[in-house]
């Protein structure tokens, strides 16, 4: 019984040597254990398992990709992580970033897009037969002084009544809206209710950027210029904002072609916000 354990013994010996000297050939037939610097890894034989530079977006720094690519986010050139160094949020190398790509588009003077016939606003009767109505002041500029159009009851869609605006004074609603009044031309029947006003629209034209360039703040909307090393936030005035074609009226605050960020701007701009946070942090300190 000793005898078999011995041998037992001695014959796992020996497996375990050939299997070292097995080792050892093939580690001189392949080649020495080597490693690349630029990788993070190490292989036998010379094909060295090289773990690929990891690539960020330069202003979102949870995006990254093992290859050069694009960010999903704001459409930039992802950079190498060690290019990027800090994670990419500096707004100078965001600026040379977007310059190469086209994030940028010009205010133009554009026709109102003819998918829509009328204005529609909200509207409601008052005392003494008038009805109010809440317009985009670019519209009530377009419309004329006395257009007429159809007053339309929640509570009654079907009942008509033709209306014509008063010639008095706008009065402001909001930033972008005013309030006007109009008389009863024809109909009745429905008294002290809410609904909408229609009016035809008529041909014209405005100067627009796309809607999602447009940012809003408790000052009012605004928008992002490119700046020296840095976004600058230009105030606006908007009109109309056209949902399905992507467009918005800007009354005052802008020139024709002058240029503006109109991709991933939220992004961009809550990027600008924590840079301007951070350095006043440490101009406190």
């Amino acid at each position: 019984m000793a005898m078999s354990a011995r041998w037992l013994v001695g014959g796992i010996r020996v497996l375990l040597l050939l299997l070292a000297s097995g080792a050892v050939a093939a580690a001189f037939v392949l080649g020495p254990l080597s490693f690349d610097p630029a990788s993070r890894g190490r292989a036998q034989g010379g094909a060295v398992t090289r773990i690929s530079i990891r690539y960020v977006c330069p202003m979102h720094p949870e995006v990254t990709s093992e290859g050069p690519g694009i960010c999903p986010i704001c459409r930039m050139e992802l950079e190498a992580a060690e290019k990027a160094g800090n994670g990419g949020k500096s707004e100078g190398r965001a600026l040379e970033n977007l310059a190469r790509h086209d994030v940028y588009d010009v205010a133009r003077v554009l026709p109102v897009p003819p998918d829509v016939r009328e204005w529609r606003a909200p509207a409601w009767m008052e005392e003494g037969g008038r009805i109010s109505a809440v317009f985009y002041d670019d519209q009530i500029e377009a419309m004329g002084e006395t257009p007429e159009g159809v007053f339309s009851a929640a509570n009654a869609p079907d009942v008509k009544i033709a209306v014509r605006r008063t010639a008095g004074a706008r009065v402001r609603w909001d930033r972008a809206t005013s309030r006007v009044q109009f008389e009863v031309v024809k109909g009745g029947g429905v008294d002290k209710a809410v609904g909408w006003i229609e009016v035809a629209r008529k041909e014209h034209e405005a100067l627009m950027v796309p809607a999602s360039a447009v940012l809003r703040s408790p000052e009012g909307p605004y928008v992002l210029m490119a700046g020296e090393g840095a976004f600058e936030k230009r105030p606006i005035e908007i009109g109309e904002i056209f949902a399905k074609a992507g467009l918005a009226v800007v009354r005052s605050g802008l020139r024709a072609d002058e240029r503006v960020v109109s991709h991933a701007a939220f992004f961009i701009d809550a990027e600008r916000k924590m840079s301007e946070r951070t350095e006043k942090r440490e101009a406190a300190r």
